[in-house]
């Protein structure tokens, strides 16, 4: 209510202004420096007095309360924001009910970012599939899809497969989808080699599992229990089970799923170097113990085709030297 009697009032005093102006044709001049003057009709230097009074008052609001100030600054454009979006998404389900692709892409890709909802991702894709073919429906997928891409590049390749579709454009340009073309080409060598020899997709490559695996835990805690009552030393080894992250050598052995719990267990004096490693070791424990991948100390996790792996012989022995370099 207070907001529409200040536009009634600002609107009575225009008008006013713009009836004085008809009715007098009086003007102001204003001499400015030696002979330099300007001449203004009366009805501009009220105007102006207008605007630099608002402009006077917004900046006095700001020295005097500046978080004040920014907090309905910030309360605005969020307004402003969350109207836009709610714009574009009515011109968008409008552009929908009347059938304009043109109208319902243009509206799409403005309103295409990490927040949009995935019914319009979904109402979206309908109609790409009455307005493209299947190759071209195959190739939006994975880009429109916020999900990691190897599960999905492998059911699309198999549904490629089906349909006999002969050849996909494949893009990296969303950064979730920077290795979709290694995946694809490991993808349709895997759905080849199943469909020559009639077999299920299976066990023919792990490249695609980049997250998890399929035998994670290679020891029972019983059987790491065991180990440990013939360890002889107090060299750490760690190890990883359903049960947990084990650490122990011939003094303890702890198990925790958390690295720092461990930390009043660990005694290596004032070797930095050694608790350096512990801890990238002990990290490398958890990732693999939470995402159920396999471990295995001073060993690298395996990412699949997302990290290219160095191979080692298997025929030769690893040197002999200490986990970490001495500082020069």
């Amino acid at each position: 209510m207070k907001r529409l009697i200040l536009i009634a009032f600002a609107l009575l005093l225009l008008g006013s202004m713009g009836y004085f102006a008809m009715q007098n044709s009086h003007s102001v001049t204003l001499n400015l420096f030696g002979n330099f003057s300007i001449q203004l009709s009366v009805w501009m230097v009220l105007a102006g007095s207008f605007v630099s009074g608002w402009a006077i008052t917004e900046i006095w609001q700001f020295i005097s309360h500046p978080q004040r100030f920014v907090q309905s600054f910030l309360g605005k454009f969020s307004r402003y924001k969350d109207n836009k979006k709610l714009q574009l998404t009515q011109e968008f389900e409008e552009a929908l009910l009347l059938r304009n692709p043109k109208q319902v892409r243009k509206n799409f890709s403005k309103l295409d970012n990490k927040e949009t909802p995935l019914s319009i991702r979904v109402q979206y894709l309908e109609l790409l599939r009455y307005e493209k073919n299947a190759e071209e429906m195959i190739n939006s997928f994975t880009e429109l899809t916020h999900a990691d891409t190897t599960g999905i590049t492998m059911a699309l390749m198999g549904i490629i497969s089906e349909l006999k579709i002969n050849h996909i454009l494949t893009t990296e340009v969303s950064s979730h989808c920077s290795s979709v073309i290694k995946e694809n080409d490991l993808a349709r060598r895997i759905i080849l080699a199943s469909s020559n020899n009639n077999t299920t997709p299976k066990h023919i490559d792990s490249g695609l599992l980049t997250t998890h695996e399929e035998d994670p835990f290679k020891y029972e805690f019983e059987e790491i229990k065991k180990l440990k009552e013939n360890v002889k030393d107090t060299n750490y080894r760690i190890m990883i089970s359903d049960k947990g992250i084990h650490l122990f050598n011939k003094n303890i052995f702890k198990t925790y799923t958390n690295p720092y719990d461990f930390f009043e267990s660990i005694d290596v004096g004032s070797d930095t170097g050694h608790a350096f490693y512990l801890g990238i070791e002990l990290a490398r424990a958890q990732i693999a113990k939470q995402l159920g991948k396999s471990y295995e100390q001073d060993e690298e996790l395996k990412w699949g085709c997302l990290v290219d792996e160095v191979v080692d012989d298997k025929l030769k022995f690893k040197e002999a030297g200490p986990t970490y370099k001495k500082k020069k």
